[in-house]
Order: C-alpha cells, then structure tokens, then sequence
C-alpha cells in the first residue's frame, strides 16, 4: 500500500539519523548543548518584558534551530548511500526556510519596538508589511505628504495603500488626507487616476509644487528626495527616502515626540501653500 511505504520511509529515516547520533557521539553532544540555548531563549523571551531582550531570544532560538538542522545533516552526510543524500538535501532546504522565517520574525519584532521607542530604517521590499502596522495603529488622523513618482502608483499598489485607509474613515471616522508634491503641473495628469482612487475613498487631495517649498522663508525643503511623510495620529511618523527617479528607497519610522512635533509645524506650512484638487466624477 503506498500509504505504508511512505511510513516506512518516514520510520527508516528517523531510525538512519539516530543511528548516526549513536555513532558520532560528538555531534550528539552539540546538538544537546544546541537544544539547550533553543529551550532556554523561548524561556527568557516569553518570560521578559524587555523588547530588546524578546528579540535577542528570538534570534538565539532561531540561530540554535539552524545549527541544529546542520548538526544532522552532518550526521546524515556521514552516510554515503543515495537515501540518505537525498535526504539531507530536504533538511538543508528546511534549514533555508527556518532562516527565511527567522528573518520575518525579526521584522515583526522591530514593528512591535516601534511601539515603544526609537527609530528604525526598513527597505523598501518591506513597505506592506511596514504599512499593516501603520494601518492597525491609526486612530483618527492620518496626514501624507507624498513626493513619490508618479509611476510608483500602479492600480495594484493604490488599492493595496487606500484601502486600509478608507475602512478606516468608514469605521473610526478617521482624518485623512494627502498632499502631492510635484515638480510641475504636467505631473498633474499622470496621477489624474490615483487622485480619483483618493477622492472615491473620500480621501482629501490638494497638491503643491516643490518650487513653492523652495521659495518660502525660511525654506521649507531642502533634502527633496527625503521629502516625503506621514504622521500618524499625535505619535507615529513615517519619513521616505527616495531615489534621485523618485522611487521608493526606504522606509523610517520614528516614535518621538519632539520629532514628530517638527514634521507637524511642516505639514502646517505645506498645508497652507497646497492648492485642493476638485472633486471628480470619474467612476473606477
């Protein structure tokens, strides 16, 4: 029967590497020592309430977990038949995807610290992931300065940015708007389609020429490819660093107050020079 083959070939792989175990009682002693530092990395996170500290386990854990995996490949690898071989291979493709998962955890771990204090940078692979946690702590204000290529906002990538943002004023009658910075007024029609996107979301689009940035006193931009923001309520604050195309480099979240306080006094400022976009009819 085939579901007894496959047991058996399950059976006779656990039975290969404990026989490997029993005869490379090093690599028994390693894994031990190796088992240990995982246990105990899960025991101090779950049982801290320091950020840092639950990160460091983490990484500890998932670290121990990876070398484990080595430890019985090397035991597997020991044995020449082709069995045996074609099995490592699946343990070092496991060991490939617990470093995968490791480096997400990682990530969510930095999106959690960002609760509690700091500033942290993230590329720009992992804006979605960045955005989930912007959108889960937004209450009632959300204001975006966006300085961004035009080509940046595909259909796909409107949507999966608005979205979250209209349930938001849907559900928690939230403030959300938007200003366009832009070079000239040509850019204007290029993002004829993502102001209708915003406007359908009920969200408030007005737009300014960077020009007008420069010409005010005292200057309001000086670093155009770092002017681009979000702030988030009256705590959280997103800064988007550009390439010289204008395209998304990276990601900086801050929480800090005073910092947040400064981007505030800019968006007044933009806010007053912006000019409202009138509503369309258009249907998406």
């Amino acid at each position: 029967m085939p579901t007894n083959t496959n047991n058996s070939e399950k059976s006779s792989a656990h039975i290969q590497i404990i026989e490997g175990l029993k005869v490379q009682p090093e690599y028994l002693f390693i894994f031990g020592i190796l088992l240990v530092f995982a246990t105990g990395s899960v025991l101090v996170g779950i049982t801290s309430n320091n950020p840092s500290v639950q990160l460091l386990t983490f990484a500890v854990f998932f670290i121990s977990l990876t070398a484990s995996t080595v430890v019985i490949w090397l035991v597997i690898s020991s044995k020449k038949d082709v069995s045996q071989l074609r099995l490592s291979e699946e343990i070092l493709k496991l060991s490939g995807r617990v470093d995968r998962l490791s480096n997400e955890i990682e990530s969510a771990c930095k999106l959690i610290n960002l609760v509690h204090y700091g500033s942290l940078t993230f590329p720009a692979e992992q804006l979605y992931i960045i955005w989930k946690k912007l959108m889960y702590d937004l209450d009632n204000k959300f204001y975006a300065v966006s300085y961004i290529n035009p080509d940046e906002w595909t259909q796909e990538h409107t949507r999966r940015l608005l979205s979250p943002l209209k349930s938001k004023i849907d559900t928690e009658y939230a403030d959300v708007n938007r200003i366009f910075v832009i070079d000239d007024l040509s850019e204007l029609q290029n993002l004829g389609q993502i102001i209708e996107y915003h406007q359908k979301y009920e969200i408030g689009v007005s737009y300014v020429e960077i020009k007008k940035l420069y010409e005010s006193t005292p200057p309001i931009c000086e670093k155009p490819l770092d002017f681009g923001f979000i702030l988030i309520d009256d705590m959280r604050l997103a800064i988007f660093h550009l390439h010289e195309n204008r395209k998304l480099k990276s990601i900086e979240i801050v929480s800090d107050r005073e910092i947040f306080k400064k981007y505030e006094k800019i968006y007044e400022r933009v806010r007053n020079l912006a000019k409202p976009l009138p509503s369309s009819t258009s249907r998406i």
